[in-house]
């Protein structure tokens, strides 16, 4: 009788075995799953090497859209509505709170208070987003509030956890209670007429020129946010690509990349850096260009060339006349300018043209 059992046990298992194979040759191939939280990397970017871990989830922050999430990444948290969007001062209902374990990740430690003469505002939130206020330096930690975009007035208590570029912030969200942030949102905010006089931009930009026309890696290194990395993006609505650690070498390299669609058309640009993007940037920066400081007005048939959610970025039109009147064929890159330290760095390049 034993005998027969066993034999009827592996009958089933052999069952069990043929129907789990068959099954697995019908189902799709599912990507890894994310690793682990990544402050830096809007929604909508990949990053190349900003983030800890190149490809994964953005930082914390749920928005009112869902953005489909690039390949090897999964989409952030998401809200079904913009009712009732908490601000640095409220607090969500009980049912808004997700029940979160909290676990402490980093240690938070306390610096010296902010310079007060410094005003904190937000970037790369997403037009119709949420950041979320944590109760913690990490996702771990339980929601206890959310800032709408471009906020300014962002008050930081000092407490810092992390390293960079990949800190969280404490802040604080009304007169008696404090929360946390991920530093990738946060900018030192400049008024669009200090910016525009400070002749450290011009030199900025006049670096970026020789590191582009000698295929500097190594200056153009230099000249990018230490906090934020570069932004590229080929065309405004393309894919976004985040630089810092690769910079040294992206003239050089041959990685692909897919950086979009040409507006108007069906044509992809992907391939390396050096192939898709360097060109356009060549053509404007070993040109003879004009500078307009926060003014779009020269790209054509562009009300709305800037980012909203760079709004609270101060940026350089640099444009490059068409070669003959009437050609149509101008070129433009926009230069977004970030502060740390009080001191300007590369924050993002949006290419245009009238090609």
């Amino acid at each position: 009788m034993k005998k027969l059992t066993d034999t009827g046990l592996a009958s089933l298992w052999l069952v069990m075995l043929v129907i789990l194979l068959l099954a697995g040759c019908s189902m799709p191939f599912l990507s890894p799953g994310p690793a682990a939280e990544t402050p830096p990397g809007a929604a909508e970017t990949q990053s190349l090497d900003l983030s800890p871990t190149p490809g994964t989830p953005a930082g914390d922050l749920p928005t009112t859209v869902a953005a489909a999430p690039t390949s090897g990444t999964s989409a952030p948290e998401t809200e079904t509505s913009t009712a009732g969007i908490p601000t640095a001062a409220t607090t969500p209902s009980p049912t808004a709170t997700p029940e979160v374990t909290t676990t402490a990740t980093l240690e938070a430690v306390v610096t010296s208070t902010p310079t007060s003469n410094i005003v904190y505002a937000l970037v790369n939130v997403p037009d119709k987003g949420v950041l979320s206020i944590r109760g913690g330096p990490g996702t771990d930690y339980i929601r206890v509030g959310g800032l709408e975009p471009n906020q300014i007035g962002i008050k930081l208590t000092g407490r810092i956890a992390g390293e960079k570029p990949r800190n969280w912030y404490e802040i604080q969200r009304s007169e008696t209670a404090t929360g946390w942030i991920t530093s990738y949102y946060v900018i030192e905010y400049v008024e669009s007429e200090a910016f525009c006089k400070d002749e450290r931009v011009e030199e900025l930009i006049e670096s970026l020129e020789k590191s582009i026309t000698d295929e500097d890696g190594r200056l153009l290194r230099k000249l990018v946010s230490p906090m934020h990395g570069v932004t590229i993006r080929l065309w405004r609505d393309g894919v976004p690509i985040n630089i810092l650690w690769y910079a040294p070498g992206l003239y050089l390299s041959d990685y692909p990349i897919q950086w979009g669609y040409d507006p108007g058309s069906y044509h992809g640009n992907y391939g390396a850096f050096s192939e898709e993007v360097y060109p356009e940037l060549k053509d404007v920066f070993s040109s003879k260009y004009d500078l307009y400081c926060n003014d779009a007005s020269k790209i054509d048939n562009t009300d709305d060339a800037w980012l909203p959610q760079y709004e609270n970025i101060n940026y350089y039109t640099v444009y490059r006349p068409e070669t003959t009147t009437g050609a149509g064929d101008w070129r433009a890159w926009m230069v977004g300018v970030d502060y740390v330290d009080g001191k300007p760095s590369l924050f993002a390049l949006i290419h245009f043209s009238g090609d």
